[in-house]
């Protein structure tokens, strides 16, 4: 039986009304707080029926409203919204702070777990009450009222901080641009992209060229510019935006915004008898201790250092060679990277990208769940989105059964937060009246919008970008569990996130699916089986200075949240020295914040555990391989996947779920093989 996509299902954004977002939350948190109580003083002995599930109905009912808020402030932002969103955000900072401390909720939620019913309950259910008991006692239920407070405080204001961060690296990153009048010093760069930057002088009213900082703008010019001023101008302000130093120096500066963070995650961590904020970071994680994970840093670190010494010594002797540098400045190495690609593999981003419009992409990704998991999704035409160019999409299986809604949202504007992230707008659940709520996912990017007759072309970097944020998006979807707090991305470790999404990515080199998308956007001509060698045989391409780049990132994150010293002003500067020390091998000049901007850590998740990258990327190599020594595109293993790891949602450990998928532990050691960073064996 067919099951039909209703548009009224949706959430319309359109609605969404900022005169009165403060008060309809207030109401919302107020009318929680007051059922909880009634709740609570309930005389019979507490249940999943009587006080899980309507929780579970309370936080969603929160979960759906704010939702709607916070992506609207991440794709368009605007000076109406921000001091609504930024007065909000201490009135949820609050509310989760006083469920955390509720004494009486936590003892109700014991007595649950004590009874005689718990053993009965689903899978879902009791990891839910395991997941909810540790999560009252590292919030410190336990606690004294005095201490109490002081996590209530040090919450409402690490929210703030890192809200302000956030604005500061989008303000920053909107302020500058290049202005460009000499038609020689655009040698190089794309023209989509000078047309681009022509557009926005025009609308400044110049002559000219303006060249924004915006990723894919500062991407085009780093890779391809032939300029060096150009490219140093760019860069000088790309490493320094939101900080102290640069051309808006002390404009929205960082620096004061990144010291009160950690002083106050320390604190936090402190009050809550942690040693440190990544010993209390990795207690709901995989891994559990800070050393582990610096184990887990350096048996990567050692051999891609070694590695990727030797691929920089090739990049200098190539750049001396052939470019006529005799020294690599660090705003040359992304155009010399570029260029050694092109000599060694006859192969450049740029001359893939006419390959690969976005339609045609986005077939091919939606060609790769079909023949993997026998899901079709159809577009939906009428749908109330924050944008023209938002698509939505009802999602499928090969039962024609219906199973979640994505809205897509791939490119970059002025007032879009950057980067790409995939969010949850809603999760699937069982109502209190038995039916089932849908999985509804967002999938945000921030490719080259089409101009004129030309479409959206993606450098092959972003077309993995598309199959990695679609791979959360699965995890969000495809998920079977009714229980919200485990259901799709929620409930599951953060350091196990990027595995379906690193593990999608994959799928963008199938021969089959690649040939299948490739195709000139102006004479249809398929890029060929020529060409798709080379890119191939160029995948692993420098991939130990790849390697080593993010570990420097992960080891910074984690020195930093093991070894802040409160008394040391320069710490964030030191431990960023220290941790290039250790990998970098591009060189650096000062000034260099790259720091400042590291929203990742300061304000997206990941702070004490930038980690996660690598060590989900271990599993995602390790579970593609199942699939390869199994032919590729394997129904079994495919329906496999999607039973141990993408419907159980968090309801699972995930070093449980893999197990049950590969029959064993993931091994770090094939990553660093297939990198080529170390020899088969």
């Amino acid at each position: 039986m067919t099951d039909k996509p209703y548009i009224s299902d949706l959430p319309t954004f359109s609605s969404v009304d900022y005169s009165t977002t403060q008060s309809d939350l207030e109401s919302i948190l107020a009318n929680n707080r007051k059922h909880l109580e009634e709740l609570l003083a309930a005389t019979e002995a507490y249940t999943w029926d009587n006080l899980m599930a309507p929780l579970d109905t309370m936080d969603d009912t929160l979960h759906r409203f704010w939702a709607r808020v916070s992506h609207l402030n991440n794709v368009k932002n605007s000076d109406e919204l921000r001091p609504v969103y930024e007065a909000c955000i201490p009135l949820l900072s609050a509310y989760g702070t006083e469920m955390s401390h509720h004494r009486g909720l936590y003892e109700a939620v014991c007595a649950i777990e004590q009874s005689d019913a718990f053993p009965g309950l689903s899978v879902a259910q009791k990891k839910t009450i395991h997941n909810n008991l540790r999560d009252f006692r590292l919030a410190g239920v336990h606690l004294p009222a005095d201490k109490k407070a002081i996590v209530a405080k040090l919450s409402e204001e690490l929210a703030a901080l890192s809200t302000t961060y956030s604005n500061h690296v989008l303000d920053a990153t909107q302020a500058w641009s290049l202005h460009v009048t000499d038609e020689a010093k655009l040698a190089g760069i794309p023209a989509h992209v000078c047309e681009m930057a022509k557009a926005k002088a025009e609308a400044e009213k110049k002559e000219g060229c303006l060249f924004s900082l915006d990723f894919p703008i500062y991407y085009a010019v780093l890779s391809q510019g032939q300029d060096a001023s150009v490219r140093e101008s760019m860069y000088r302000a790309y490493v320094t935006r939101a900080s102290d130093a640069g051309p808006n120096a002390g404009e929205f500066d960082n620096s004061p915004i990144m010291q009160a963070i950690l002083e106050k995650r320390l604190a936090l961590a402190k009050v809550l008898d942690c040693d440190t904020y990544a010993h209390y970071a990795l207690a709901t994680r995989m891994v559990k201790n800070p050393d582990d994970v610096m184990a887990f840093i350096e048996r990567l670190g050692e051999p891609s250092k070694h590695k990727a010494d030797e691929e920089f010594a090739e990049l200098k002797a190539f750049s001396k060679e052939h470019l006529g540098l005799e020294e690599l400045a660090p705003w040359d190495v992304t155009y010399a990277v570029e260029r050694l690609r092109e000599h060694a593999y006859a192969i450049s981003q740029e001359a893939l990208r006419p390959y690969f419009p976005l339609h045609a992409v986005m077939d091919g990704l939606f060609d790769t769940l079909q023949r993997l998991f026998g899901l079709r999704l159809e577009r939906l035409d009428g749908c109330d989105t924050w944008h023209d160019d938002v698509d939505v999409y009802a999602l499928s299986d090969s039962g024609g059964c219906l199973r979640s809604y994505c809205y897509i949202d791939c490119y970059a504007r002025s007032d879009k937060r950057g980067g790409a992230w995939m969010d949850d707008l809603q999760g699937r659940r069982k109502r209190e009246d038995g039916t089932v709520q849908l999985p509804i996912a967002l999938v945000n990017c921030n490719f080259t919008p089409p101009d004129g007759d030309r479409p959206s072309l993606l450098t092959f970097d972003e077309v993995e970008t598309l199959f990695h944020e679609f791979g959360h998006a699965l995890q969000h979807m495809l998920t079977t569990v009714d229980v919200s707090d485990v259901a799709g991305i929620s409930g599951i470790p953060w350091d196990a996130v990027e595995f379906p999404s690193q593990f999608m990515e994959h799928w963008a080199w199938d021969r089959a699916i690649m040939t299948s998308m490739a195709k000139h956007y102006q004479t249809g001509e398929a890029l060929g089986d020529a060409m798709i060698d080379k890119m191939h045989a160029a995948r692993h391409f420098q991939a130990a200075m790849r390697m080593v780049r993010q570990l420097e990132f992960a080891w910074f994150d984690m020195h930093l949240h093991t070894r802040f010293d409160l008394d040391q002003a320069s710490a964030v500067k030191d431990a960023l020295i220290e941790a290039q020390q250790r990998y970098a091998v591009a060189p650096r000049v000062e000034p260099y914040r790259f720091a400042h901007a590291f929203s990742h850590i300061f304000a997206g998740g990941y702070a004490a555990g930038y980690y996660s990258y690598k060590w989900a990327e271990v599993m995602a190599v390790d579970a593609f391989g199942v699939f390869e020594s199994r032919g590729g595109f394997d129904p079994k293993t495919a329906e496999d996947f999607a039973r141990c790891v993408l419907e159980p949602g968090g309801s699972k450990d995930p070093d449980v779920l893999f197990r049950e998928f590969a029959g064993r532990d993931p091994d770090p050691m094939v990553l660093l093989r297939h990198d080529h960073i170390v020899d088969e064996v």
